[in-house]
C-alpha cells in the first residue's frame, strides 16, 4: 500500500505508514486483510468491532501509531546522543591540542632562556679570563718597567766654585745624552771641568753619554781683563 502523505510504500496488513505514521485508509474505505484473503474491513475501529482481531495478531491503528511514534522518538534520541558524543569528542580533542601547545610554547621558552643564559655566563667566563690576563699582563709590564727605570737612572751633579751657572744637573736614564753648559758671571771667566782632581774638559760644553751617575765641578775664576783693569786703575791712583 502507497502511503498518500509521502509516497512511501506499505505493507497491506498495515494501516498506517511505517514512513511518516500517516494513516494509509480513509475511515470507511475498506481495507483488505493480506491474511483472511476477500475480507473487507471499513475503517480501524469497524474492523476490530467487526472481527475482534479474530486471530488475535491483528492490532489497532492507534497502537502501531504510538509504536511508531516511539520508534521515532528512539530513532531521534540515538541520533541525538550520537551526536552529543561526536561534540564530545572533537572538544576533547581541540582541549588536548591546545594544551600540547601551550606546553611546547612554555618548553621551548625555558629552553631558549636556559640557552641565552648559558651563552652569557660564558661570554661573561671569557670576558672576566681576557680581563684577568690582560691586568696581569700590564702589572707585569708595569713591574718590569719599574725595576728597568729604577736600575738604569743616574744623576749628574755639578759642583760650581767661584762665580758662574751650570745647566744640565738632572737625572737621566741609561744611555742618554747629556750636556753640561758652563755660564760665567761678569767678571769671571769658566776654566774648566773636573771630576774628582782630574781635568777632563776647559770647554763651557761638555757632552757625554751616561751610563753612571757622574760628579762634576764646574771651575769659575776671575777674568784676566777683570784683574789688567783692576791693576791699571791702581797704577793710576798710584801716580
Amino acid at each position: 500500500m502507497r502511503c498518500k502523505n509521502c509516497g512511501c510504500e506499505n505493507d497491506d496488513n498495515l494501516y498506517i505508514c511505517q514512513n511518516c505514521g500517516s494513516p494509509l485508509y480513509d475511515d470507511g474505505e475498506p481495507i483488505v486483510d493480506s491474511d483472511n484473503a476477500g475480507t473487507q474491513v471499513f475503517g480501524a475501529v469497524e474492523s476490530d468491532m467487526a472481527d475482534g482481531t479474530a486471530d488475535g495478531t491483528q492490532m489497532s491503528a492507534e497502537e502501531e501509531l504510538r509504536r511508531m511514534k516511539e520508534k521515532q522518538a528512539e530513532d531521534k534520541k540515538k541520533q541525538t546522543t550520537a551526536i552529543i558524543i561526536v561534540l564530545v569528542v572533537v572538544l576533547l580533542a581541540v582541549i588536548a591540542g591546545i594544551v600540547f601547545a601551550v606546553v611546547h610554547a612554555k618548553n621551548a621558552k625555558e629552553e631558549t632562556t636556559l640557552s641565552t643564559v648559558k651563552v652569557s655566563q660564558t661570554t661573561e667566563t671569557t670576558t672576566e679570563e681576557k680581563t684577568t690576563v690582560t691586568t696581569t699582563e700590564k702589572q707585569t709590564s708595569e713591574v718590569s718597567t719599574s725595576e728597568v727605570t729604577t736600575l738604569a737612572t743616574y744623576n749628574v751633579s755639578v759642583n760650581v766654585i767661584g762665580n758662574g751657572e751650570v745647566d744640565g744637573e738632572n737625572e737621566y736614564s741609561d744611555g742618554d745624552k747629556v750636556t753640561l753648559i758652563a755660564n760665567a758671571d761678569d767678571g769671571y771667566e769658566f776654566e774648566g771641568w773636573y771630576e774628582g782632581s782630574k781635568k777632563i774638559s776647559s770647554d763651557t760644553r761638555y757632552d757625554f753619554t751616561i751610563t753612571k751617575d757622574r760628579y762634576l765641578t764646574a771651575n769659575f775664576v776671575i777674568s784676566e781683563s777683570t784683574t789688567e783693569g783692576a791693576d791699571t786703575i791702581s797704577g793710576e791712583d798710584d801716580g
